[in-house]
C-alpha cells in the first residue's frame, strides 16, 4: 500500500487559500500586506514543513513572525548606526 505524502507547497497554498476570503474583503492597500506576508510563508516552506504541525496556520504564522522580527532587528541596527552618526556629527567642533 503505497501513501502519499503532500508537498510543502501543496500544504502551503492549501491554507492560504483558505484565507482568500479574509484577503478579498481587506481595503486594497491591506491587500499587498497580506500578499507579501504570503509570499514570505511560501519561500519558507520546508521550514513551516519542518515542524510537522498538524495546524498550517501555526507554522505559517511562526513564519511571518520570523520574517518581521528579522525586519525588526534590522531596522534596530540601522537606527543604532543613524544615532551613532548623529552623535559623532553632534559633538564634532
Amino acid at each position: 500500500m503505497e501513501t502519499t505524502h503532500k508537498q510543502p507547497n501543496d500544504t502551503i497554498e492549501q491554507e492560504i487559500n483558505r484565507w482568500m476570503g479574509f484577503h478579498r474583503a481587506l481595503r486594497r492597500e491591506d491587500r499587498e500586506a497580506f500578499e507579501q506576508l504570503m509570499e514570505t510563508y511560501r519561500r519558507n516552506a520546508y521550514a513551516a514543513e519542518a515542524a510537522r504541525s498538524p495546524f498550517p496556520f501555526e507554522p505559517m504564522v511562526i513564519t511571518i513572525l520570523t520574517a518581521q522580527q528579522k525586519i525588526i532587528i534590522q531596522l534596530e541596527r540601522e537606527l543604532q548606526t543613524l544615532k551613532q552618526q548623529e552623535s559623532a556629527w553632534s559633538s564634532a567642533p
